[in-house]
């Protein structure tokens, strides 16, 4: 391509093309720098507004990017540890794995419930904290006798 192929030419011409199959037809049209920049500052404006209203990112700035791990034991009839604590609006990650029998691991609230097998296979829940408030761990599973007294808890704290 040279210099030549790129011309600058009057409003309102229209300047045919063809070179492949079919052939194409642009209408130059000229823009005042006027319209140009108001029509960047309405799209700053609008921009503006978004964030403003909390519409921004889908991701708060202040969110800790890292994954909050807890490795999870489910046995005859116990969770351990039995109370996990995390903040609100954190990513959590439990890594749950049995050490007996086959067991369940269900909060209710956040519409989770997981089989854990037998046999040690870990078994990942990823979710992010909600609200600040204690949420009820139980084994949704039967595993015998003891099967109705296996709680545990998570505390969300809130985010300060």
């Amino acid at each position: 391509m040279n210099c030549d192929q790129f011309r600058r030419y009057p409003p309102g011409m229209v300047i045919a093309l063809s070179g492949g199959r079919i052939p194409l037809e642009v209408r130059h049209r000229h823009m005042p720098e006027a319209q140009l920049i108001a029509g960047h500052l309405r799209t700053l404006a609008v921009t503006g507004l978004l964030l403003a209203a909390g519409l921004g990112p889908a991701f708060p700035a202040e969110q800790d990017p890292a994954p909050i791990v807890v490795d999870v034991t489910a046995t005859r009839f116990a969770f351990a540890p039995d109370r996990i604590e995390v903040t609100e609006g954190n990513r959590v990650v439990l890594n749950v794995h049995s050490g007996d029998a086959t067991h369940g691991f269900k909060i209710k609230e956040l519409h989770i419930k997981k089989e854990v097998p037998r046999g040690g296979d870990v078994v990942s829940i990823v979710f992010t904290a909600p609200a600040a408030g204690s949420y009820d761990i139980t084994c949704s599973e039967y595993c015998g006798r003891g099967h109705d007294n296996m709680h545990g808890v998570l505390v969300v704290k809130p985010r300060g």
